[in-house]
């Protein structure tokens, strides 16, 4: 009982949580070292579930946990800086030339391979025309 009420004290300094692991972990680390930590985190758990009651709550929840997950791994797609090359006034023009002609070059090589792929041997086309 002494675990709990040390708890609700220091929640009431706390302004509020952004996700259930964020309760937990603030749960884990208010309570450090005490034997009822565990039995009120699933105390936590099970109080939080029932008052979720709908399915958009629980999709509510579940999207807030994702959101802190992705946070605390710190996954960029693109990373602030790229170690290693600063484009420099000579490597820009052939950067932005390279990818022109990639562009231009892009509906070629596809109709090229189209066309390619749908070439049939000559026997088969002389068969089509026999039938």
């Amino acid at each position: 009982m002494g675990a709990k009420a040390r708890a609700a004290k220091a929640l009431q300094a706390r302004p509020g949580f952004a996700s259930r692991e964020d309760a937990v972990l603030w749960l884990g680390a208010t309570l450090e070292g005490n034997s009822a930590r565990e039995n009120l985190v699933a105390v936590y758990e099970q109080e939080l579930n029932n008052q979720l009651v709908g399915d958009a709550d629980k999709l509510i929840d579940h999207s807030a946990s994702i959101k802190r997950q992705l946070a605390r791994s710190e996954f960029r797609v693109l990373p602030e800086e790229w170690p290693g090359w600063k484009p420099g006034e000579q490597e820009l023009p052939g950067l932005l030339l390279a990818v022109v002609l990639l562009c231009l070059g892009a509906p070629l090589c596809f109709n090229l391979l189209k066309a390619m792929a749908s070439l049939r041997p000559l026997p088969i086309i002389n068969q089509d025309k026999a039938a």
